[in-house]
């Protein structure tokens, strides 16, 4: 007999050999052997005889292709998963590989590594989808920021070391622009702060505080930091116990970058770092600060706090300039901040640009003007008998006019100085003086006047004034060294001679890698398991009261901690600066002053090294110098005049123009639209456009106020504030409906007229109105020229899903006469355990679904359909429907229920119905 329709549902795949076999040894004749007629056909015995899906395909429905949406990782590191996959679709569409956030690095560059590596392994009888050109999310938000985000400018005080964004680092403005995370702390902005003026900000650590990142202070930085850039931060600390801290910065996943770990004394300290952040770095850090967490009740008090991109070679000013912005005037108010006029003889208005492309002053000089005192500007300022004064300011004139600096009294006595004859292109004039007792007194103000010659009409335009006493360090060479270094083997060019190690669980040699010319590479052994275990010493006597500075270079294979320390005889130390090791070489300095405090007669100075090592961890050691301090420390790179220590940056932005932005963003998108076509000429399928319709209103995405939930407009101010989620980026919202049109032409431009270019969005199956909204989206495009080949549908459904929607929504895509594609199909149960009706249910869906595709969408438009990924496998629904079981197969890659009913659907026919027992037989036995 045959049992033809004797279907039970499928509970597990786990049992499909044990329980079955049980059945066929219960029914198995008395010579054991098996009749057709001896075994029911069970669907989880069906399984076992149904061919792959692809096989189906090609034999039922050969006009389309079956695919699957796989993680290309995954494909690439799991030989079962990749089988499983090749033996059974025509198709593969990568879940995230070829989006933009995938693809595209901070700099704009394009990365293919996983791309290169999963087209390397596909099967050449398999195609691949390509998903996709453009979305809403999963878009490189760092980079196509940066490309509109206004040019800032940060006017960096004398002496400072980075372009410093921080305007609040004082906290003169209490904690205004500061955030804390993990704030298991009290705080209170109090005075004085750490110059004796001015405020600082105290925390007071909480009992509940157990950990670093317990406690952590950041400034927001309003953009993202740039691989490859290098930065510079600084702050001033005190503790009351020597409480540690260190410099991080996190993204908005509250995962970091870590630097450097400081510990402050009980007086202020002074600290400092740089850093360049790596290409292997996260790219998404959005802010950086401190964190100082893990001993409760301990106190840390923090002060003038900068941070930003580092100053390299700046040149030194020449004077303390006092006349600050007023210089640049960069009125927008029609005031004129401090300046006067005498003897005006001229009309004036600011105009743009300037020297360096913002506003100057034009002076028109009327015709009463005759002498050179006619046309006169001053700002004031009193000059002391004695002190040299230097000027600078760049001018021009369309006249040929000429310029002369000047100082004057109340009554009008004047010094005068250079004269310059000025061209019709700005030129820097620049001098100096010293204030003796023979020049007019009380001079009161300076600045130049010009109305010699002048004609009725004739213009000068000034700008960037500068005055102020002399810089005295101005001109000066820097010194080599913030210290008068005693270390004459440093560079270990004559190996390890000077040196001794204590504790030496290590091995060591020389080698010729080092940061400049040769180094000291240490591998470490089994026996090292403390920081002291890995010493390293070069003799010197200190003495109490002296301030020293060290600095070395140094790296590691294995993220070893190094930290400088003192020792006595008696073994007993100093303990400053630790740092955690880079695999490249990272520079390493600080300084300190020996108190009568700490342990007497010290006698070398050095490093150690062997906290939390691993047997055979390598660290190399180049360019150790030691010594008394300098006064005047090289560390600044440059020595310009001394400043009020709070003085904020000042910031400005130049905007672009909305067409500016456009032709930027149209460029970014073109670039990567043909750098994926060129690199992968043989994907010939694509997602241009995916998911451009929004729920809700099922306007355009971007457009009229149309954002996902929790964006919305973006705002500039003081910069450029998206307000959108990471890698967020609404396209439209900058290139209006254009940017559908652009996508395509750059789409069908690189990717070839035989190439087919697809539109797709989910729930369609449910939404008429957002489906009729993709399809005059699809029209907009083509009444612009551009050919749109197809439109996907993604079918994120569940068991719910009726026959009627899914033929309404196939009817209406079929109607439009294009390509209709099922792009990621996954059918839902509600559960990680589904019973056996819920899988019952599962495999009717699908097998739905398949049939109404065939019946209501004409042969000649049948793209295929796409399942969305492989197996109910966690690695695959991490992100995905995470706690469900929505695939073909089950997490062990077993073949579910919903693989026959799909495979049926396929066919349009009970394949199992042409099974007989001997097909069973053959499937669970082999020939000995």
């Amino acid at each position: 007999m045959k049992y033809n329709k004797f279907i039970l549902p499928f509970a597990a795949c786990a049992l499909l050999f044990t329980g079955c076999m049980d059945e066929i040894m219960e029914w198995q004749e008395p010579d054991g052997s098996i009749t057709e007629a001896d075994i029911p056909l069970q669907d989880a015995e069906a399984l076992a005889n149904y061919k792959t899906i692809k096989e189906y395909a090609a034999e039922y429905v050969p006009g389309m292709k079956i695919g699957l949406g796989l993680g290309a990782d995954l494909y690439i590191e799991d030989p079962a998963y990749r089988e499983i996959a090749d033996a059974n679709f025509q198709m593969f569409t990568t879940g995230n590989a070829m989006k933009h956030s995938s693809v595209v690095k901070a700099n704009g560059e394009l990365n293919f590594a996983t791309i290169d590596a999963f087209m390397e392994l596909v099967p050449s009888d398999i195609e691949v989808y390509g998903h996709n050109f453009l979305w809403h999310t999963q878009q490189k938000q760092q980079y196509l920021k940066s490309l509109i985000a206004p040019e800032m400018k940060v006017e960096v005080p004398q002496g400072e070391k980075c372009e410093n964004v921080v305007t609040n680092g004082g906290f003169e403005d209490g904690t205004n622009g500061w955030t804390g995370l993990w704030g298991k702390y009290t705080y209170a902005v109090e005075q004085p702060g750490r110059d004796g003026t001015g405020n600082a900000i105290h925390f007071t650590i909480s009992p509940e505080c157990a950990n670093q990142w317990d406690a952590q202070l950041f400034w927001s930085l309003g953009d993202f930091l740039v691989p490859g850039e290098t930065y510079y931060y600084e702050f001033y600390a005190k503790s009351d116990c020597g409480l540690a801290c260190q410099f991080i910065g996190q993204n908005a996943a509250y995962s970091g970058i870590y630097k450097d770990t400081f510990t402050p004394g009980t007086d202020w300290t002074f600290f400092s770092g740089e850093f360049t952040l790596g290409e292997t770095e996260l790219a998404d850090i959005e802010r950086v600060g401190l964190q100082f967490g893990g001993d409760p009740g301990a106190q840390i008090w923090f002060d003038d706090f900068k941070f930003g991109k580092k100053l390299e070679n700046v040149e030194p000013e020449k004077m303390i300039n006092i006349v600050g912005e007023d210089g640049k005037f960069e009125w927008t108010d029609g005031t004129t901040g401090q300046w006067t006029g005498l003897w005006g003889k001229y009309t004036y208005q600011v105009v743009s640009p300037g020297y360096e492309g913002n506003q100057a002053m034009e002076f028109t000089l009327t015709a009463e003007c005759a002498n050179q005192w006619d046309a006169q500007l001053f700002y004031p300022v009193n000059l002391e008998v004695g002190k040299t004064y230097a000027y600078s300011f760049w001018a021009k004139s369309d006249s040929a006019l000429n310029v002369q600096f000047i100082g004057q009294n109340e009554s009008y006595a004047g010094i005068y100085k250079d004269a310059f004859d000025l061209p019709a292109d700005w030129i820097l004039c620049e001098g100096e003086f010293t204030y003796t007792e023979s020049d007019p007194e009380a001079v009161c103000r300076v600045g130049v006047q010009f109305g010699r010659s002048g004609s009725a009409g004739a213009k000068f335009y000034i700008d960037d004034f500068k005055f102020g006493e002399k810089n005295p360090d101005y001109g000066k060479e820097e010194p080599s060294d913030p210290m008068i270094n005693v270390v004459t083997n440093g560079g270990f060019e004559a190996g390890a001679e000077g040196w001794t190690g204590l504790w030496g669980k290590y091995t060591y040699e020389t080698d010729a890698a080092g940061y400049d010319g040769q180094c000291l590479a240490f591998t470490l052994t089994a026996e090292c398991a403390n920081q002291w275990d890995a010493q390293l010493f070069w003799p010197v006597n200190l003495e109490v009261g002296k301030t020293y500075a060290y600095s070395y270079w140094a790296k590691s294979d294995s993220g070893l901690n190094v930290q400088f320390i003192g020792q006595n005889e008696s073994y007993s130390g100093i303990y400053k600066e630790s740092f955690d090791l880079p695999s490249e070489w990272f520079f390493c300095s600080g300084e300190f002053t020996y108190t009568e405090s700490d342990p007497e007669a010290l006698c070398r100075v050095g490093v150690q090294f062997g906290k939390a090592a691993s047997e055979g961890a390598k660290f190399w050691i180049d360019e150790f110098k030691f010594g008394e301090k300098i006064a005047t420390p090289a560390s600044s790179r440059r020595y310009l005049a001394p400043k009020p220590q709070k003085a904020a940056p000042t910031i400005t932005y130049i905007y672009k123009t909305p067409e500016e932005k456009k032709e930027l963003l149209l460029g970014a998108m073109e670039s990567w639209i043909r750098q994926m076509a060129e690199h992968l000429p043989t994907v010939k399928c694509w997602d241009v456009i995916n998911e451009p319709i929004i729920d809700g209103s099922h306007g355009w995405r971007g457009l009229d106020g149309n954002f996902s939930e929790g964006d919305s407009a973006p705002v500039e101010n003081n910069g450029l504030t998206l307000n959108w989620e990471s890698d967020r980026w609404y396209w439209a919202y900058y290139i209006g409906q254009e940017y559908a049109r652009k996508a395509f032409e750059y789409a069908r431009k690189y990717c070839g007229e035989d190439a087919k270019l697809f539109v797709n969005d989910y729930g369609l199956e449910s939404s008429a109105g957002k489906l009729d909204a993709l399809i005059k989206f699809v029209q907009y495009i083509e009444d612009g020229g551009h050919r749109v080949d197809g439109i996907g549908t993604q079918m994120h459904v569940s068991t719910s899903i009726t026959k009627e929607k899914v033929d309404a929504m196939f009817k209406t895509m079929a109607a439009t006469g294009k390509l209709v594609r099922v792009t990621e199909l996954d059918v839902q149960v509600g559960t990680a355990n589904p019973s056996a009706d819920q899988l019952l249910a599962q495999a009717q869906t699908y097998r739905m679904i398949m049939e109404s595709y065939k019946e209501n969408v004409p042969e000649a438009q049948q793209s295929g359909i796409t399942i969305w990924t492989l197996s109910d496998n966690a690695a695959e629904h991490e992100f995905w429907l995470n706690g469900d079981a929505p695939n073909l197969f089950d997490a062990n890659y077993g073949r579910k229920l919903a693989y026959k009913y799909f495979c049926d659907g396929i066919a349009g026919k009970d394949i199992s119905e042409e099974f007989d027992g001997l097909d069973w037989k053959n499937a669970v036995h082999t020939e000995e």
